[in-house]
């Protein structure tokens, strides 16, 4: 987002006074505001970053989904259609952080450190597989288990590699 509005300026400020109360909260006395407020003030914040164009999490996996990565698996369609989009580098450090938190999850799976058989997979398709993963989307991503990865492995059913969709 380039230009704020003077209305969303406006909205800013009331945002960011009532952020301020909300954390100015010590009703125990430890400098810790009570659950309530801190709840109150992660809300404020979200809206004041949606007007700077930062979406929350929900809205990253909403875009992900949106460049339909399982249609045809084609990261230069997206790379070009994310060229010019002013939320790319966000939605780009939420993928790898995704991605990154799929190979930290099933790690010793893949290497069978816990003996589940491992998931068939070299370093490579390893960042392959899970940046896949991630393309699919927030439900794919979620509900992914040790079973089907190994499934995917060994068929192959995975494609080379969603996360190439946000290099230059």
């Amino acid at each position: 987002m380039n230009e704020i509005t003077d209305k969303q300026w406006r909205e800013l400020a009331k945002l960011g006074k009532n952020i301020i109360i909300c954390l100015r909260q010590n009703l125990n006395g430890d400098g810790v505001p009570p659950r309530s407020d801190r709840f109150e003030a992660l809300k404020l914040m979200q809206k004041y970053l949606a007007i700077h164009g930062i979406p929350n999490q929900d809205r990253n996996w909403d875009l992900i989904e949106s460049l339909e990565w399982g249609e045809d698996y084609d990261h230069e369609r997206i790379k070009s259609f994310l060229k010019d989009k002013p939320y790319r580098n966000l939605l780009s450090s939420f993928a790898y952080a995704k991605q990154s938190e799929l190979k930290d999850k099933f790690h010793n799976s893949w290497l069978n450190n816990d003996n589940c058989g491992g998931i068939e997979v070299s370093d490579d398709g390893w960042e392959d597989l899970t940046a896949h993963i991630v393309g699919l989307g927030k439900w794919e991503y979620e509900n992914i288990d040790i079973q089907t990865l190994q499934e995917m492995a060994l068929d192959c059913s995975y494609k080379e590699n969603f996360l190439y969709s946000f290099q230059d």
